[in-house]
């Protein structure tokens, strides 16, 4: 059944989530059927693109996002399924970094509409990416004028797509870039990498070999095709972006090994300088010897004890992480879409009947909704289970119009849905489900 969403008291006013200018609505490929889990949620690809363009998925990733962590910020973007020669892909997927939490989370968006959340084993912070990038099939059509592009492309096909900041250029400022991967087979072959706000050629070089040895945390399975196979460099990249030491976080038993090896070492030494000392001066001062070697028993004692309780306070911290996972609360979030210049005026909210929001629309919000935003109308949180959620809607010219939208809401997560109003002679209102997630 479709999740639904009876929505809990707004956690701010209402207000525009995604930029001014081209916003791309995340979409089923037009005339594909919806899975069952997201019916109703049928939206369109942009026209002209053989597959999904990186824009599509990316402000629905984006409201997922913001839906789970406030501070979450972009931070890499790859295509992760079938890369068509014209810059669009069956799949993107976007990961956010999130500084609060301490935790990469991922978004892979399909051509179809289906989304898929995961984090990474470890964390992955390279520097924020910077607004303002380029499509990757504008990118693509810019680097076609120059002549580094040429001398890649004629390496074969267009295997990779990836941005990212800092990640790519061996020396200089970190920027924003596109890196497009050229080749057939298992040669490496080249790689052109652009300037992803201005699209101006920056490099032009042969393929990395994919690494040959090293394991990430958590496999390199479930990663895209660019960062599975260079994964451990990237990790060493975005460290030094940040000006950080990469490790992991909340697995102690990889961080504490590394602490207690180097204590050992440092025991090691002591030891043996003990040794080469004491043998001189046992026959002197025998009795120094044996304080000494209690003193060093009982420092040995106590570094047993530290580590005990580290390993307890650990085990205290994972339990409270699974029962605050547990409560994680039931959301959902109505967005407004306007499509042939709607102009509704007064939007009222109701689950089950009871009026839970309501919001007043003018020429500063048409404006802005005109350029192809999307609006939050409302977040709340609510009981899990089947919902029914009316939309009631008063235009600018006195008309009324309702919609309403039936389902189950899933316990623990997030749950969006998209009003959209159409004008001009085409002005059935439709209330869809884009997509649920934990928040």
């Amino acid at each position: 059944m479709s999740p639904e969403c009876p929505l809990a008291p707004t956690r701010r006013a209402s207000v525009v989530l995604l930029s001014f200018g081209l916003v791309l609505l995340l979409a089923l490929a037009q005339g594909a059927r919806a899975p069952a889990a997201h019916a109703g949620s049928a939206l369109t690809v942009q026209s002209g693109a053989i597959g999904l363009r990186v824009k599509d998925g990316y402000e629905a990733a984006r409201a997922l996002a913001r839906g789970w962590a406030g501070d979450a910020t972009l931070v890499y973007v790859e295509a992760a399924d079938s890369l068509w020669a014209d810059g669009s892909a069956n799949a993107w997927t976007y990961l956010y970094w999130s500084p609060q939490a301490r935790i990469t989370r991922g978004w892979k968006v399909r051509v179809g509409g289906g989304v898929t959340t995961f984090d990474l084993s470890f964390p992955f912070a390279p520097p924020a990416l910077e607004d303002g990038w380029l499509d990757a099939m504008q990118a693509l059509t810019t680097g076609g004028k120059d002549p580094g592009f040429r001398r890649a492309y004629a390496a074969g096909s267009l295997r990779v797509a990836m941005l990212s900041n800092g990640l790519t250029l061996h020396s200089g400022p970190g920027r924003t870039t596109w890196l497009f991967g050229f080749g057939d087979g298992a040669d490496p072959g080249r790689e052109w990498i652009g300037d992803a706000l201005r699209g101006t050629p920056l490099a032009e070089r042969p393929g990395e070999v994919p690494e040959a040895s090293g394991e990430l945390a958590g496999g390199r399975a479930r990663l895209t095709p660019w960062l599975a196979a260079h994964g451990a460099a990237a990790l060493v990249k975005a460290g030094g972006a940040q000006g950080a030491v990469t490790r992991e976080s909340g697995e102690r038993p990889r961080w504490l090994s590394a602490r207690e090896g180097a204590a050992l070492s440092r025991l090691a030494a002591t030891d043996a300088a003990l040794d080469t000392l004491g043998l001189g001066a046992v026959n002197a001062t025998g009795g120094d010897v044996d304080a000494d070697l209690a003193a060093l028993a009982r420092w040995r004692e106590a570094t047993a004890q530290t580590d005990t309780l580290i390993a307890r306070a650990a085990a205290r911290i994972t339990g409270a992480q699974r029962d605050l996972a547990a409560e994680r609360p039931t959301e959902v979030a109505l967005y407004l879409v306007l499509d042939a210049r709607a102009r509704p005026a007064t939007i009222r909210v109701s689950i089950d009947g009871a009026e839970v929001a309501r919001a007043t629309y003018a020429d500063a919000e048409w404006r802005a909704l005109d350029a192809g935003a999307w609006a939050e109308i409302a977040r709340r949180t609510a009981r899990p289970g089947a919902r029914e959620v009316r939309v009631d809607v008063e235009g600018a010219d006195r008309r009324t119009q309702n919609v309403t939208w039936r389902g189950s809401l899933p316990a623990g997560q997030l749950t969006l849905l998209r009003l959209k109003l159409g004008g001009g002679e085409s002005k059935a209102a439709a209330l869809d489900f884009v997509a649920a997630t934990a928040p």
